[in-house]
């Protein structure tokens, strides 16, 4: 059997499966055509579907095609499905992120870009750059502070370049909106109604505050090339400027934009509703050849799925698609094969409060999700809302069935928590271990916040302080001789203290007045001083030792290698492998020096001082050094986030803490730059609302058949 005839089985097989919906996506091949694929309604199939038939019906290679998704998961989770179609020729499909994407161009055509000693910028590089930036302001920059934080408006220049570069905003093109706003809207919205009746033209007290807001605005957009030439001069770069850098060269290079334009003649856009407007321009470029003729564009999403604001997803692309392309084939996928039909009906009338939907605005488009599993199909179990007293109250209730169900013989891999925000989990982990009910979860922390690592953090700052002046840094010592590692019971820790402080109020003459000459003198005499017992005094000795030779290692060893004095001579690896948890504390020690070795790395000559100085600015700007912590058994009861429960699907799904105040009360408003209206419509409370409502519709569709929705009544 040839390869082709193989593919042909195959596709027949997946094909015969489809429902009709499905085959009408699979069948429109050329032109331009939107998938509305509702949760459950398999999108993932029909894509790798799709690439089957076209490979079938055309002549174009499988290296014609170009499919652009969200994330590298998702890259992963496509090419695996496409390789059980097509096999090999699945390497050959270009399946790519959109950052992926960009970064393929640029590794191509190097001679374009001059990224060759560019490295991608970390939070604390960037945080650095704006804080020269702002020191370069002149004094009458209205983004200029003297008093207080000098540089507090470091953050809202962060975030709007971040979205100049996301939504692929010129500088030159926000000047000029900003511009006919405060000529045109301003003047005409907030002009005092009470003195223009007397011939006098003059701003509300609002309007003056806008305009003082605008003029800030305007300061910081003009900032914006100033602030690229630190990154250059840097030599750094941020992952948004890999999309930004494709999309000018695109516009300015047409040879370039055509050979792109030549290789890719089918174009599949996966999770379209999260794409940002830098993204979408992107997909514009690449198909612009086709404009004319329509092309072969094909996207999936789901505006009702569309949760990623706050990463510059804006569902808006999904509408200015049928606004561009007449001819838009639309199919809506409304056939679920995950859930029951009572809980597909409770996430309908949930969902139908909101406006902003592509139904609302094309009433031939139904958006009613219908169960098609043949098993679950008829089906009618009710999904359960219920209040509980408090959160303590919830936390037992939830432990006790979870444990109940695995008792009855349910896998609890088949059972999920899911929960606004970690904090709530973490809670429910305690009563869940009390029962003895396995769970599994994922969460990024900040080691820089770990009590483990905070300890190895007091270390640098005691040598540090050593170094630069001898016997300052006693109060770090004080604090090390407690730890568990160095093995010193408090009472020992006591008793040298307390020695030490008669001596220095006494003034006596030849004995230790600090910690550390104490310490000193007890590895010169090798013998104890207060108490007997040999343990006690080598573990003294030990740490006497080590700080020695730490603090020499400081000036004469290279930061990576001064850290790995610090974890084998300081006992901290023997206590580790000593412990329980070691498997965690081995994770942290591992992550905690990958973040060293990451700095060293992008500045070989760092050292001890210039390290702690770093950690220092990550500490005050409240940078995270993140690190992913697994807890619990992969087989475990699944405890995660609405974010996180994305695309998966339980039997049993509990969603608790459902309360407003847990909700609601997340909602702040911006401290940042607050963009005019003829630029980007803000977001007001409705459409805040409307975006928690769709992220409530996703968490509740991740169930395939019992869904509890409970909420305290107190906090």
């Amino acid at each position: 059997m040839t390869s082709r005839e193989k593919l042909l089985k195959k596709f027949n097989e997946e094909y015969n499966r489809l429902n009709d919906g499905q085959r009408k996506a699979v069948d429109q091949i050329e032109g331009p055509v939107m998938v509305i694929a509702g949760p459950g309604t398999g999108k993932t199939q029909i894509l790798s579907v799709r690439i089957g038939k076209i490979l079938l019906e055309t002549d174009v290679l499988p290296s014609n095609i170009l499919c652009l998704t969200y994330t590298d998961a998702g890259v992963m989770a496509m090419r695996k499905r496409l390789l059980t179609m097509i096999g090999a020729d699945a390497y050959s499909v270009n399946i790519h992120s959109f950052h992926s994407f960009c970064n393929m161009v640029i590794q191509h055509n190097r001679n374009l870009f001059h990224t060759r000693d560019l490295q991608a910028i970390n939070e604390l590089e960037q945080t650095e750059a704006l804080m020269q930036l702002i020191d370069g302001f002149e004094t009458d920059n209205p983004l200029k502070r003297y008093k207080m934080d000098a540089y507090f408006e470091a953050s809202n220049l962060r975030d709007l370049f971040s979205n100049m570069k996301r939504e692929g905003w010129a500088q030159d093109y926000l000047l000029k909106k900003i511009d006919d706003y405060v000529t045109h809207i301003i003047p005409d919205t907030f002009y005092n109604k009470i003195k223009a009746k007397k011939g006098i033209h003059e701003l509300t007290v609002d309007g003056k505050k806008e305009l003082e807001k605008m003029e800030k605005l305007k300061a910081a957009v003009q900032a914006f090339p100033a602030y690229q030439q630190i990154l250059k001069e840097r030599h750094r770069y941020d992952f948004d400027d890999m999309i930004t850098w494709v999309i000018a060269a695109f516009e300015k290079d047409a040879d370039l934009l055509a050979s792109y334009q030549e290789q890719y003649q089918y174009f599949l856009v996966d999770e379209y509703q999260d794409t940002s407007g830098a993204q979408n321009k992107l997909v514009e470029l690449l198909v612009s050849y086709w404009q004319d003729q329509s092309p072969n564009l094909f996207v999936v999403g789901d505006d009702d799925q569309s949760i990623y604001r706050f990463q510059g997803a804006n569902m808006e692309n999904m509408r200015m698609l049928t606004a561009k392309y007449a001819d838009l084939v639309k199919v809506v996928l409304t056939n679920n094969y995950r859930s029951v039909q009572p809980i597909l009906d409770a996430a309908h009338s949930l969902i139908g409060k909101n406006k902003q939907r592509l139904c609302n605005d094309d009433n031939s488009l139904k958006k009613i999700l219908s169960s098609s599993h043949p098993v679950l199909k008829d089906m009618r179990i009710e999904p359960v809302v219920r209040n509980v007293t408090n959160e303590f109250e919830e936390n037992i209730l939830i432990a006790e069935e979870i444990k109940a169900l695995i008792e009855e013989g349910v896998p609890p891999g088949k059972i999920a928590v899911i929960y606004r925000e970690h904090k709530c989990g973490d809670e429910l982990q305690k009563f869940l271990q009390l029962q003895n009910v396995p769970y599994y979860t994922r969460k990024s922390i900040n080691l820089l916040k770990n009590h483990f690592i905070k300890q190895l953090i007091t270390y640098l700052n005691y040598v540090v302080a050593e170094n630069e002046q001898s016997f300052s840094g006693e109060h770090f010592l004080f604090e090390m001789m407690h730890y568990e590692f160095n093995r010193v019971p408090a009472i020992k820790v006591a008793a040298i203290s307390n020695e030490v402080y008669l001596n220095v109020r006494n003034n006596k003459k030849d004995v230790p007045k600090t910690i550390r000459e104490y310490l000193t003198v007890m590895v010169a005499n090798e013998k104890q001083k207060l108490f007997s017992g040999d343990t006690v005094t080598d573990d003294l000795v030990r740490l006497g030792t080590n700080i020695e030779e730490l603090i020499t290692a400081s000036r004469n060893k290279p930061l990576l290698n001064w850290f790995e004095c610090l974890f084998n001579n300081a006992g901290i690896l023997e206590w580790i492998m000593q412990q329980p948890d070691k498997a965690w504390l081995m994770q942290l020690l591992n992550g905690f020096f990958d973040f060293v070795q990451d700095e060293c790395r992008r500045n070989p000559d760092l050292n001890l001082q210039g390290f702690c100085k770093q950690i220092s600015l990550l500490e005050q700007n409240g940078i995270s050094v993140p690190l992913v912590q697994t807890s619990g058994n992969e087989r475990g009861v699944n405890l995660l986030t609405c974010h996180g429960s994305k695309g998966l699907e339980y039997t049993y799904v509990f969603f608790i803490s459902c309360s407003s105040n847990l909700w609601e009360g997340k909602r702040k408003n911006s401290q940042g730059y607050r963009l005019p209206p003829n630029v980007f419509t803000a977001e007001t409370p409705e459409e805040k609302e409307e975006e928690l409502r769709r992220l409530f519709f996703v968490a509740v569709t991740r169930a395939e058949k019992h869904l509890y929705i409970s909420y305290p009544v107190m906090s």
